[in-house]
């Protein structure tokens, strides 16, 4: 999706809402209507190196204007970047995993696992959902998606919450709330007392409880008002958000391995109590969800099957996009797909291959990998069409 945006010298310009406007500027800083008045009145911008370019100039060059977000973040990476011909590349968000809790019962896109003793999940009907150790000691629970949030590099994934606590942590007690699989993650965390973010790599959990790089100090207070967090991740940089203000950054520079081994992940929400602690503690989830920030289309890949057979299609995260029967199968002939990287549930599809050729639409996303096992009878002629 492409648009343009056209400069004057009027007034400065401004896109968005009134609470997080997007504000065009030129590369210096300066608003554009200040600069045109600078400039007599011309559309002259200045490019980083620092040549002024006219009209023309600016129409060839993919740097001329910049539009930064209005959290007004000191670097690049929060701005946009126009084409050669002057047409403002866009990407809309498309909601990946999670979701508001409806209703009193949870639905089969959460599931719950690690429970400890006394750990348990209540959904009151508000849209919320409230994780609590009881008061067994040591007890604990994990509220995670079904599905894992598809990672695609060249687009960022940005998960957003809403929680809160009735205490302003608990000593012996670890909240967490992530793009987690368990293994490999990165998210926030309420460490006893002390709040901050954290990253799991191959399952060995790194937490951050100080030294922050953002805007809100080198150390956050957490307290029971409730907070809107937010992180936004790619494999070149890693940005921590609390009420839409940068508590801290992670950049590519710092890093000597990937942060993380994996980024197709989970939305994972886990309450703990260690150290013998009996004490009854709670996180209540108001919203949780993960993004890509640009859409999915690609061009698929395919393999045509026409023997009785078991193939690994992908071995990794991905779409199923179709299936076509090119020609039909004898007796008893079936195509089973799994969101697996062997022939073991869980189970995509069973198809009939006997049934009349034709297309089947599937258009959905696989989590572990992708295996089509071809089975009984004469084969039929397939094609899987999938990225």
């Amino acid at each position: 999706m492409t648009g343009r945006v056209n400069l004057v010298t009027s007034t400065e310009q401004e896109f968005g809402t009134d609470s997080n406007p997007v504000v065009v500027k030129s590369p210096t800083g300066s608003s554009i209507a200040t600069l045109a008045e600078q400039e007599a009145q011309t559309t002259l911008l200045q490019s980083i190196d620092g040549k002024v370019l006219t009209d023309e100039e600016l129409r060839a060059s993919p740097i001329g204007t910049k539009i930064i977000d209005g959290r007004n973040l000191s670097n690049d990476s929060f701005s946009a970047t126009f084409t050669p011909i002057g047409e403002l590349l866009q990407q809309e968000p498309i909601r990946l995993v999670g979701q508001s809790f409806t209703g009193s019962s949870l639905d089969r896109t959460w599931t719950t696992s690690g429970i400890l003793g006394s750990g348990a999940l209540t959904l009151s009907g508000d849209s919320s959902a409230t994780l609590s150790t009881g008061t067994t000691a040591n007890s604990a629970i994990v509220l995670s998606t079904q599905k894992a949030a598809r990672f695609m590099f060249g687009h960022v994934n940005t998960l957003r919450s809403v929680i809160s606590t009735p205490d302003a942590g608990t000593a012996n007690n670890v909240r967490r709330i992530g793009a987690d699989n368990g293994n490999d993650g990165l998210g926030f965390v309420i460490s006893g007392t002390s709040f901050g973010v954290y990253y799991n790599n191959n399952g060995v959990i790194t937490d951050i409880l100080s030294g922050f790089n953002g805007n809100l100090g080198t150390t956050y207070a957490w307290s029971t008002t409730p907070k809107a967090l937010e992180v936004v991740y790619f494999t070149a940089g890693f940005w921590f958000f609390v009420d839409g203000e940068l508590l801290h950054t992670i950049a590519l520079s710092t890093l000597s391995a990937p942060l993380t081994r994996n980024m197709s992940v989970q939305l994972r929400i886990s309450n703990t109590n260690s150290g013998g602690s009996s004490t009854n503690v709670s996180l209540k989830v108001w919203n949780a969800s993960i993004f890509r920030l640009g859409n999915s289309k690609q061009r698929p890949n395919y393999i045509n099957i026409n023997t009785n057979s078991t193939n690994v299609l992908k071995r990794s995260s991905g779409t199923l996009k179709r299936v076509v029967i090119n020609t039909s199968g004898g007796t008893n002939n079936t195509l089973t797909l799994y969101d697996n990287t062997s022939a073991a549930a869980p189970v995509i599809a069973t198809i009939n291959t006997t049934a009349k050729g034709g297309a089947f639409e599937f258009d959905l996303d696989f989590s572990s990998g992708l295996t089509a096992e071809l089975a009984t009878g004469t084969a039929a002629d397939l094609t899987i069409v999938y990225d």
